[in-house]
């Protein structure tokens, strides 16, 4: 046999269904996972501050209080002003020949009318309002975080319209970032992701992707 007679090597592979993984790299920026903006329901004097910036505070913690001698003014005055209501709808009620006892046979538009002309509706209305003033005059952290953008002291006037502070959950903090459009159809949720910070390159921490914002900007 000649030398161009001699068997040819021939290398296959069997295919088979794999995952192909492609490398992304998109810039962006670190969030905070929840943020709440605190702020009283009244305006009022500060009776006390209990925190700082800075600070960390755990959820149901004390944040400030408001000077509740007013407060409690008009809560006690309300509670008179139902009670009176209470006593008004019961008259009523007599000169139509029931008791408030027995109110489950009174006629509906019976009771509706002596509600009215006894005020006990207002009369109820303005005590659930006065009683939820005095009961949030005390803000609290609604979850556990660092407190930031306190500005108040105490003894100043706080406004109800204001901000009185932030509550950061930096905990478990999230990383938004852009992806091209023809790169959308690549990812999906729960896609693993590494996140390295500018200052410190060394560092590398895992995550997954939690939302997908299909919308496309301006510049795609």
């Amino acid at each position: 046999a000649t030398p161009s007679d001699a068997p040819i090597p021939i290398k296959t592979y069997v295919i088979a269904k794999a995952d192909f993984h492609i490398d992304m790299v998109a810039n962006g920026t670190v969030a905070a996972q929840r943020v709440a903006d605190l702020r009283f329901q009244q305006s009022e004097v500060l009776a006390a501050v209990y925190v700082k910036n800075g600070d960390r505070v755990l959820k149901g913690q004390k944040i400030a209080e408001l000077d509740r001698f007013k407060l409690k003014s008009a809560l006690m005055q309300a509670r008179d002003n139902f009670e009176k209501a209470k006593l008004d709808l019961q008259d009523v009620l007599i000169g139509q020949g029931y008791n408030l006892r027995d109110s489950l046979r009174i006629p509906a538009e019976t009771m509706a009318i002596a509600r009215v002309k006894s005020n006990y509706d207002h009369s109820s209305t303005s005590l659930q309002m006065a009683e939820y003033h005095y009961n949030n005059a005390v803000l609290v952290a609604p979850f556990a975080g660092i407190v930031a953008n306190l500005f108040q002291k105490q003894y100043n006037m706080a406004s109800a319209s204001e901000v009185f502070c932030r509550i950061i959950d930096n905990a478990q903090p999230e990383v938004e970032f852009r992806v091209l459009e023809n790169e959308l159809a690549l990812i999906a949720k729960g896609d693993k992701v590494q996140v390295s910070p500018y200052a410190f390159a060394e560092t590398m921490v895992e995550g997954r992707i939690s939302e997908i914002n299909p919308v496309i900007e301006s510049n795609g």
